[in-house]
């Protein structure tokens, strides 16, 4: 629930409320409840649009703990670390991306239930 927690703070961070950003998105109140409560959504897109709508650092902390709750817990290693996503701007996100990708790509291959994750990431990377 590393993205529930990361969206707490940002609203927090923001002075908003999980009605400001559902008004902010066009999505109901409920959607963003369930998000709060740990549910991601559906679409990798929805995270990019969710993280954009924040400023300072948090669209990069709202991705990384997106990736930290789809990737297998083995995997978390590549969100960590110095000049990744989690010490980098949002200019710099590409880069923790593709590495994540590359890994969970060659994974994939002999893997069918990673290949939803790579989907994800991959129209994630797009919308940013």
């Amino acid at each position: 629930m590393e993205f529930a927690s990361a969206l707490k703070g940002a609203l927090e961070s923001d002075g908003r409320t999980a009605l400001d950003l559902a008004r902010s998105l066009g999505v109901s109140h409920t959607s963003v409840g369930r998000w709060l409560q740990g549910v991601l959504p559906d679409d990798a897109s929805v995270i990019a649009a969710i993280a954009l709508t924040f400023r300072e650092h948090w669209p990069s902390v709202l991705v990384r703990a997106y990736l930290l709750d789809r990737c297998p817990p083995n995997w978390h290693h590549l969100l960590d670390g110095p000049g990744t996503m989690h010490d980098a701007g949002h200019a710099s996100i590409a880069t923790p991306l593709e590495r994540a990708l590359e890994a969970i790509r060659a994974a994939a291959v002999t893997n069918p239930d990673l290949r939803a994750i790579v989907l994800d990431l991959g129209r994630l990377a797009q919308g940013l």
